[in-house]
């Protein structure tokens, strides 16, 4: 359930340009959706492959919006 909460804010967050508006607010969204998505990722009927590439585009994501807290987060 979080994850499908998560990836419509996030989906929402591209389409919009919040990300002008209120970066802090994206980067929270992101940083949950990385959350949520590496949980995922110990599940054994995970696909770790596309879980691992988009927990890396998102890190990516974070380190745009906000270097230093992405560097803390990591």
């Amino acid at each position: 359930m979080a994850l499908a909460l998560l990836g419509e804010l996030d989906l929402l967050a591209r389409t919009l340009p919040i990300t002008r508006w209120e970066p802090a607010l994206v980067f929270e969204i992101r940083q949950q959706l990385v959350r949520v998505l590496k949980a995922a990722n110990h599940r054994k009927d995970a696909d770790k492959p596309a879980l691992a590439r988009r927990i890396a585009e998102l890190q990516a994501e974070l380190t745009v919006l906000d270097p230093a807290r992405a560097l803390a987060f990591a």
